[in-house]
């Protein structure tokens, strides 16, 4: 029996209206199925439904490819990478192109996790760090809205620097506030970089998250020398307790593939 959810009227005027905004190959794959008697029928109609509801609400990207197509995928897989891995073995397929499969993640070595952390603490902490050569050229010239933009990157960064290297994985989030958190929560020592005994040190760097945006576009976003001060002197102190920090991790790790090396 079959079970019909929408009017089949119903249903064409929706591929209609698909046809211009989808690929037209895209759009006949879709019609072919849904012609077909099978259990392809009923997914599929509910498919065109949901796609022409979500492209009457904004801009519709049906089936994108991953970001570098599956070769990189896949590769990327084999290394062991923390992110593809996660989502290999956590995700739930909802659409799949043909049968090709992903690959099966393989475990990292102690030795291939050394080196991926040494190198993304090579490259991205001094990213980081680069920043406040920005930040105290603005500064010196009272471009405080300036300044606040550098010391914000020069603070997502270093956060981004210890989540890789820690972790091999950072959220792609501009919210310092968030990746601090997170940072945190992984060596609650950070937590000296930022103290919060005083309401105004609380304020000032809530009004600092907010300079990705508000820094660069509004002309209401106001910071003072005062605060840029102290933010700048804590950020000099959250490079250096990152910097120990990762260093340890790298000290263990790389003892630890000695030790496994050895063996």
């Amino acid at each position: 029996m079959t079970n019909v959810v929408f009017s089949r009227r119903a249903v064409q005027q929706a591929s209609n209206r698909l046809a211009a905004v989808l690929d037209t190959d895209q759009l006949k794959v879709m019609v072919g199925r849904l012609n077909q008697p099978g259990e392809t029928q009923l997914p599929t109609m509910w498919e065109i439904v949901l796609l022409d509801a979500f492209a009457g609400v904004g801009r519709l990207r049906h089936e994108v490819e991953l970001p570098g197509g599956r070769r990189e995928t896949n590769t990327a897989l084999r290394t062991g990478h923390y992110f593809f891995s996660d989502i290999r073995k956590e995700g739930v397929v909802l659409y799949e192109l043909d049968d090709e499969p992903l690959v099966e993640p393989r475990p990292r070595s102690l030795q291939e996790t050394y080196e991926t952390a040494k190198e993304q603490f090579e490259e991205r902490l001094p990213f980081a760090k680069n920043y406040m050569v920005g930040f105290d050229a603005c500064r010196a010239k009272g471009l405080h809205r300036h300044a606040a933009f550098e010391l914000h990157q020069a603070i997502e960064h270093a956060y981004g620097a210890l989540l890789l290297t820690l972790t091999n994985y950072s959220p792609p989030s501009h919210n310092i506030k968030f990746l601090r958190a997170l940072a945190e929560g992984r060596d609650p020592r950070l937590f000296e970089a930022w103290p919060r005994d005083e309401a105004r040190h609380r304020a000032w760097f809530n009004r600092l998250v907010e300079a990705y945006v508000k820094a660069r576009y509004s002309k209401h976003y106001v910071t003072d020398e005062e605060a840029l001060t102290w933010l700048g002197a804590r950020t000099e102190r959250l490079h250096e307790l990152i910097e120990a920090a990762c260093k340890e991790h790298l000290a263990r790790l790389k003892r630890a593939a000695a030790r496994r090396k050895g063996r």
